[in-house]
């Protein structure tokens, strides 16, 4: 257990971005990082990166170094990544307690912190999505292939295709005004073929920002976003499908991710859920798994079997 007068911190790092919660003298504080994906870059790489954040906040509020480093961090899940990471960062932080997990693994115990996961799930529809369920002890997960496949469920997924069916109208001339409004109160401007060519093959174009969109026309009963989203919707319960063969295994889902701030999104998911699954217990995600990583000492993290 980590003293009040000690340093605890507790890391979600993902694809998209990375989150850092700062524990000391029961005070939290947060900071955002950068993209941390452990397949991508080496171990070292990715340990300073880490290592940079953490110094600069501690020398911004002036903390000691830390005791503790518990981090989720994307690609993780394979041991000799995890291994490596851990070894880095503990030859930088050599009196810390280093915990490395995957970030699927971080959000499950985040929200399961009792250690059983058999019958138990969690649905993240974030950018990417992807479903962590247990079985047979261990976590395994259905979907989540990444962007180069469709990712159904995933603001990426969502915006492309919501922007393809933009540029279909753009071709046909029928553009909806309700739809260019919300757009240009949102600052895109896409009046003509170029317009939407600059903005696709921009390097800071991130098609995951038109979700919240999509879903807002969806939840107004715009029949091509309604479209969209029920197909995401369906393919969703696919992964279920396939993942829980026998139906009343399934015994308690969390819902986590940025698509269900959408309160139509999420109701729909849940009436879906409900139906192929009556007897399940459906909550929203604890969505500070930094700050959970931060506070507690994880003793057992499940193992994922990708």
């Amino acid at each position: 257990m980590t003293s009040s007068h000690e340093l605890s911190i507790g890391i979600d790092g993902g694809g998209s971005g990375s989150r850092f919660v700062f524990y000391y003298n029961d005070q939290p504080y947060s900071a955002v990082g950068p993209i941390l994906q452990a397949r991508i870059k080496p171990a070292d790489e990715t340990a300073g990166l880490i290592a940079q954040i953490i110094g600069h906040i501690c020398e911004k509020k002036n903390y000691p170094m830390p005791s503790r480093i518990t981090a989720g961090i994307a690609g993780a899940a394979q041991a000799e990544i995890r291994q490596a990471l851990t070894q880095s960062l503990k030859g930088i932080f050599r009196a810390a307690k280093i915990t490395v997990m995957s970030d699927i693994a971080a959000t499950f115990v985040t929200n399961f912190p009792d250690s059983k996961i058999e019958g138990r799930a969690v649905l993240i529809c974030g950018t990417g999505s992807v479903l962590v369920y247990g079985h047979d002890g261990i976590l395994k997960v259905a979907g989540g292939f990444g962007p180069a496949l469709n990712e159904y469920g995933s603001g990426r997924q969502l915006g492309k295709d919501f922007m393809s069916c933009l540029m279909s109208c753009m071709d046909k001339g029928t553009r909806d005004p309700e739809v260019k409004a919300i757009l240009e109160k949102d600052g895109l401007y896409l009046n003509t073929r170029l317009d939407a060519l600059k903005l696709l093959y921009s390097s800071d174009f991130n098609p995951s920002t038109l979700a919240p969109t999509c879903l807002q026309l969806a939840s107004t009963g715009h029949s091509s976003c309604r479209k969209i989203a029920e197909h995401h919707i369906e393919s969703l319960l696919s992964l279920f499908a396939a993942a829980f063969s026998v139906k009343r295994s399934l015994k308690q889902v969390a819902l986590h991710g940025g698509l269900f701030n959408s309160s139509w999104f999420m109701e729909r998911v849940i009436q879906e859920l409900t139906a192929a699954y009556p007897d399940i217990q459906i909550k929203r995600s604890y969505q500070d798994t930094a700050g959970f990583l931060a506070k507690k000492e994880i003793s057992n993290i499940p193992v994922v079997c990708l």
